[in-house]
């Protein structure tokens, strides 16, 4: 029999792990092209690295919570620095699985030049890939090491055009904050950085 808190899925109408202990693995479709290491895979803020900040893992937990809530109808949009391999990625589909799980429609997992290429051909190429990407409750895009010029305008008109349909936008980076400042060229990412609502960004750096 399944449970009636979560349907046997092991997470609740809010996001949460369920307390029944079913379920703990969430399955997205291969649709969404997950690499084999990620698939089935939970973040769990105990198993990140030990030489970064408590903090860390602690404010990965409460986003994850915030964001897979549907209680959260506020949008929110962060910059998430950390070192590479501080399990980033795994939080990220997590935050999708969970959203998956409870009938949430979502993107892929891409790229800041993946995401301006889909808004710049919206009437060309793929239609529904560009309207999930604007339209998705949480969308969660990686910022490349190597930024291209103008980055902090592509990241702009992404908050923009999600903000307008209520959605959470999370951008991940392999490194400090001043890192992505020393590489903002016309100086414009200070603009856009605030408390992350509206279409302001909150910056959580983490060393």
């Amino acid at each position: 029999m399944s449970c009636l808190k979560c349907g046997g899925t092991g997470i609740t109408a809010t996001g949460e792990r369920c307390s029944c202990g079913t379920g703990r693995t969430v399955i997205l479709p291969t649709s969404m092209k997950i690499p084999l290491q990620y698939q089935g895979v939970m973040f769990d803020k105990e198993l990140v690295r030990p030489d970064i900040t408590d903090e860390y893992g602690k404010y990965m937990e409460a986003l994850k919570d915030r964001l897979t809530r549907q209680a959260a109808i506020l949008n929110l949009n962060v910059l998430l620095c950390a070192p590479a391999n501080s399990g980033k990625t795994v939080w990220a589909y997590t935050v999708y699985g969970l959203l998956y799980s409870s009938g949430a429609r979502v993107p892929e997992l891409m790229d800041l030049m993946q995401a301006r290429e889909l808004m710049l051909n919206y009437y060309q190429e793929d239609r529904t890939a560009a309207e999930l990407l604007s339209s998705a409750p949480v969308a969660i895009i990686k910022l490349p090491m190597d930024l291209p010029n103008k980055f902090s305008e592509t990241m702009s008109t992404i908050i923009e055009r999600r903000v307008r349909n209520n959605g959470s936008t999370v951008f991940m980076f392999n490194g400090e904050y001043k890192d992505i400042e020393a590489q903002d060229r016309f100086g414009k990412i200070k603009y856009i950085v605030g408390d992350g609502s509206f279409n302001s960004l909150l910056v959580k750096s983490f060393k």
